[in-house]
């Protein structure tokens, strides 16, 4: 896991929403915590958010992954951020209104905003689709105190929220594989025995 060699083994980061915020704002005052394990800035509106799975991952349980990024806008003048992949197949759109996250004394610490990635396609007719994937982000943001509607730097989780395909395919290869043992075993016993 990038940034997981900064933590003691057995650390698993379940972070709040306090700590995320914490992070944020120390990684934009530039006095990052030294064991901070949330990689620096990755492009995760670059690629399909599959292919920034880490290793550890792809076992089979689902995990939360949290990224440091930096954002880009839709166009040079734009004050919103653009969420479309590179390859255009998919774009991450809005589900939830931006809402503000407080502390316990009631000072708003920042801004938080659901996400759904969705899969870009055409209909038999030509017509535009759009497939909502079980992938969700999560984008956290700073007040701004300039009065500006885009911050550059962000931090994201990204969490697959449907079932894991990998269990699936080995179920399937198995029953294939369980398929054609019969099928060798019948084919044996009647060279075998073909009375």
């Amino acid at each position: 896991m990038l940034g997981a060699e900064k933590l003691p083994t057995g650390f698993r980061f379940c972070p709040t929403d306090d700590i995320l915020f914490w992070l944020l704002d120390l990684k934009l005052r530039g006095t990052p915590d030294p064991y901070d394990p949330i990689p620096d800035q990755i492009d995760v509106y670059g690629s399909h958010p599959q292919n920034l799975q880490r290793p550890e991952n792809l076992g089979g349980e689902t995990v939360e992954n949290y990224y440091y990024v930096q954002r880009r806008r839709q166009s040079n003048n734009a004050s919103r951020p653009g969420r479309v992949i590179a390859d255009g197949s998919g774009y991450w759109k809005s589900s939830q209104k931006k809402h503000p996250i407080k502390n316990e004394e009631g000072v708003i610490m920042g801004d938080k905003m659901g996400l759904v990635f969705c899969l870009k396609g055409k209909d038999e007719k030509g017509n535009n689709l759009e497939t909502k994937t079980h992938w969700l982000m999560n984008e956290y943001t700073l007040p701004i105190p300039n009065g500006s509607n885009f911050t550059q730097l962000v931090i994201s989780s990204i969490k697959y929220t449907g079932h894991v395909q990998h269990e699936a395919q080995v179920r399937s290869i198995e029953e294939e594989q369980s398929d054609d043992d019969l099928e060798f075993a019948a084919e044996l016993d009647s060279a075998l025995y073909p009375f």
